[in-house]
């Protein structure tokens, strides 16, 4: 996030709150099983799959 000039906020629990500008979203982390971790960007603002 930060290489795309997001900037971290603050966490609560699982989701995890960035800024860029006036902008705002919502990083949600929800670990599936021990192999896999699921990262949900509120309303596609970014792809951090790259």
């Amino acid at each position: 996030m930060s290489s795309e000039g997001w900037n971290y906020v603050q966490q609560e629990g699982s989701n995890y709150f960035f800024e860029k500008g006036n902008e705002e979203t919502i990083v949600t982390v929800q670990q599936w099983n021990h192999k896999y971790i699921i990262y949900q960007v509120k309303d596609n603002v970014i792809n951090i799959a790259d």
